[in-house]
């Protein structure tokens, strides 16, 4: 069984949640509120590189466990508050019964926020 243990949640995060406004324009962007603070534990599990754009990006799939945190879904996503790594959350799992979330995430490299 995952645990949510203390000692590892050493990364503090934000979850962000997507605000789609459209300009005045007619065109659709996308802005992102914070929805949530948290202490997580950021695993590394592999990444990969791939032609995106005519350039070669590199992914890198993570794992984030956090303590139970109600409402994320996959329409979120992750940013580390010290390095502003960007982390687009892919799947949701619960960590016993509502003890903590454990969620796959992709981080682009390079894609960070301040």
């Amino acid at each position: 069984m995952v645990s949510v243990a203390a000692g590892r949640r050493d990364r503090r995060v934000r979850i962000e949640q997507p605000l789609k406004a459209r300009s005045a324009r007619g065109g659709e962007s996308a802005m992102w509120l914070p929805f949530a603070s948290a202490w997580a534990e950021i695993a590394p599990l592999r990444g990969r590189e791939g032609i995106e754009a005519n350039a070669l990006q590199a992914r890198f799939d993570t794992i984030v466990r956090t303590l139970w945190i109600d409402g994320v879904t996959t329409a979120m996503r992750i940013v580390a508050t010290g390095s502003g790594q960007v982390y687009d959350i892919r799947h949701i799992a619960e960590i016993g019964r509502r003890d903590g979330l454990e969620m796959q995430c992709t981080a682009r490299e390079g894609d960070t926020v301040s």
